[in-house]
């Protein structure tokens, strides 16, 4: 046995910091806390984590990410002390960097997918277009902050073809003249089809 401890020290052998709780220094404490052992802990390479917290979907091809996720669905990981999106870490690990400014796009349309082979590199635009066909971008009645709806609009064109003010419909829906004006020249609810 080796010298006494003294009651104020680290009970860990080589370790002569003041202890803190349970015998053990506030790193032990802290080991003990975090890991459930005082063992040094075994640190995964990136690659190896981003292995473990996924799996494939054999059906569609899309490795999914199977741990914590933001609260818009992307998979999230923390990479040294900051959170990090998983499938930008994945693409970085397998495909490097890719240009400041760019977006990093999923093909599969599969926000917790990080298979790098499912991901591209794209512009604002693309990843507009994207959320538009895949239905994650709210516009129309979707859109939180909208004060009228599909047929509303409609109305509003049928009115204005039998002659009724811009002015009239403002007021009418609650609107700006300014946004039926955008309406009418279809700068506005452009997605809505109208027949008349």
């Amino acid at each position: 046995m080796g010298a006494l401890l003294k009651m104020t020290d680290c009970k860990e052998d080589n370790c002569n910091a003041k202890h803190k709780a349970l015998g053990l220094c506030a790193k032990h404490y802290r080991r003990l806390q975090r890991h459930g052992t005082l063992s040094d802990p075994v640190v995964l390479s990136i690659k190896d984590r981003l292995s473990s917290l996924s799996k494939l979907n054999e059906l569609t091809g899309c490795i999914e990410w199977t741990a914590s996720l933001s609260k818009d669905g992307y998979g999230k990981m923390d990479i040294r002390r900051r959170t990090m999106r998983s499938h930008i870490v994945s693409y970085r690990e397998h495909k490097g960097e890719f240009p400041d400014g760019m977006h990093l796009l999923h093909n599969c349309a599969n926000r917790k997918c990080i298979n790098p082979e499912h991901l591209y590199i794209g512009t604002h635009k693309q990843n507009m277009k994207d959320m538009i066909r895949d239905g994650n971008y709210a516009y129309g009645s979707r859109h939180g902050m909208a004060k009228i709806n599909e047929s509303n609009v409609h109305e509003i064109h049928l009115s204005s073809s039998k002659g009724i003010s811009r002015k009239s419909l403002a007021h009418k829906f609650g609107l700006s003249v300014t946004v039926v004006g955008h309406i009418l020249t279809r700068k506005l609810w452009k997605h809505v089809e109208v027949s008349l």
